[in-house]
């Protein structure tokens, strides 16, 4: 069953998109802000998003190759333009026609072919596979992982992960905790066999799989 992320401020509307999308037979998670949604993003690896223009899907579309749906107020032409280019793949005037986003969503996830990435990663049972090796990870931890791997290649920022993995409500000290734990977990440190996580002095991390060579500068 292909599962759907909805993040809007709106309770309303929400409710009314979720009750829409779960009779026409997908399952839905949903958030009512930025934070949430992104996090919820990564635990749940939907296979498509609906997000109100005022929310981060730029930042997603950084992450993820999945389908978006922008819903706005705005009907001028350069705002849809805008959105376009910032990474939806479909603008909608809200509060959108029920049966019209459902159909849409059908017909985006017809035409989708997700793009296949090391690790694979299974939100299901929250087990990482990197190589011959497979690690059942903690909630915190998967979203950490998701979140790292996902951008893989490029540096992810302390603020970025406080924001997207805990919402931003804890410290650093405890976002180092739990890079230790993926660390010692999945044996990608600075010479890991399958993948390595490197610290990027004064900036975040940076996750790199199967002999990519990045540089970068390790913590």
């Amino acid at each position: 069953m292909n599962r759907l992320l909805i993040v809007d401020a709106d309770d309303r509307l929400r409710a009314e998109l979720v009750s829409a999308l779960e009779a026409a037979g997908f399952a839905v998670v949903q958030a009512a802000d930025a934070g949430s949604g992104l996090s919820l993003f990564y635990s749940s690896h939907p296979h498509l998003a609906i997000m109100s223009d005022d929310m981060p899907y730029p930042r997603l579309r950084q992450a993820s190759d999945i389908p978006i749906i922008v819903l706005g107020e705005s009907r001028d032409e350069l705002v849809l333009a805008r959105v376009l280019q910032l990474g939806a793949d479909v603008y909608m005037t809200r509060p959108p026609v029920l049966a019209e986003l459902v159909a849409r969503v059908r017909s985006l996830l017809r035409r989708y072919r997700p793009v296949e990435r090391q690790p694979a990663l299974d939100p299901g049972t929250r087990e990482v596979k990197l190589g011959e090796s497979v690690t059942r990870l903690s909630p915190t931890e998967f979203r950490l992982m998701s979140c790292l791997a996902l951008n893989q290649g490029g540096v992810v920022t302390y603020p970025q992960l406080i924001s997207e993995v805990w919402g931003g409500s804890v410290g650093v000290g405890t976002l180092y905790h739990y890079v230790r734990r993926l660390k010692e977990k999945l044996g990608i440190g600075p010479e890991g066999r399958w993948g390595r996580l490197l610290g990027i002095k004064g900036e975040g991390y940076s996750f790199v799989a199967n002999g990519d060579r990045h540089n970068v500068s390790q913590r």
